[in-house]
């Protein structure tokens, strides 16, 4: 059980303070679980429960374990990724988030043990995989810019078209400053990390092109980037596996909750 101490709070509809220094607010489990009910979060908590027992399980049918050097590397991964520099850093993140050092520890293992158990069972699936799939795993060089309403956008389209204008000067006319900064660059997108509708639009166009649009917004499609077999698309396509693993198993499993 926590307790939350508010200081005195202000309200300028109200004359006063609404709460004293003194006012005290107990959190208990059951408030917790409450909340993450309320917050609609509910199952993705439970998929992360059953995700960790199922690791548990297999990991130990498998006979894989983890020993002391593999947490020791991936603790300090883990704290140079959050920015854990130092100790007293590492204490206030734990005090934010109420772990203990123990729960730490549980949480480097956990995760460790994933990604072992993860490369385990696919890494002798990667290449295939990767062969049936690589159109998945092709790039788009993406740009975009926000018109006001979708009759401008139209209209800025018929003027790229008609070769009047082009897509960066229709940036440097509407976009945020942010944006125009950028030029309206947007990112380098997978096609599997896009919206299927909006994919299947993308990489049907021959870059350079700008889609006909169907919202205030103009997406101007540079390039396509061919996949290669690096190490870090392994470790992506390892990562899609056992996600894939694990849903199918979660989606078999008959899971008593018990609140």
């Amino acid at each position: 059980m926590y307790f939350l101490h508010l200081p005195k709070l202000y309200s300028p509809y109200l004359k006063g303070s609404i709460l004293r220094m003194s006012d005290l607010f107990p959190v208990f489990p059951n408030d917790v679980v409450q909340q993450v009910k309320l917050s609609l979060k509910l199952p993705e908590v439970i998929d992360a429960i059953v995700t960790r027992q199922l690791v548990n399980t297999v990991s130990t049918r498998s006979g894989i374990q983890v020993n002391s050097t593999e947490l020791q590397q991936a603790a300090d991964a883990f704290r140079l990724k959050h920015n854990l520099s130092s100790a007293e850093a590492t204490l206030a993140w734990l005090e934010r988030y109420r772990l203990t050092i123990d729960d730490f520890e549980a949480l480097i293992y956990a995760e460790t043990l994933q990604a072992k158990l993860s490369h385990h069972l696919f890494d002798r699936q990667v290449e295939s995989h990767f062969r049936e799939n690589a159109a998945h795993y092709t790039q788009a060089i993406l740009y975009k810019v926000t018109l006001p309403n979708l009759r401008i956008a139209e209209e800025m389209y018929q003027a790229i078209a008609a070769n009047e204008t082009v897509f960066h000067e229709v940036v440097q006319q509407f976009a945020s400053d942010e944006n125009r900064r950028r030029n309206g660059y947007w990112g380098t997108f997978m096609r599997s990390r896009l919206p299927q509708d909006l994919a299947s639009r993308i990489f049907s166009t021959d870059p350079p092109t700008v889609l006909s649009p169907i919202s205030p917004v103009l997406i101007f499609v540079e390039a396509f980037i061919q996949p290669e077999l690096t190490e870090s698309l392994q470790t992506q396509i390892v990562q899609d596996l056992f996600s894939q693993w694990t849903q199918e198993n979660i989606d078999r499993a008959e899971i008593r909750l018990e609140l």
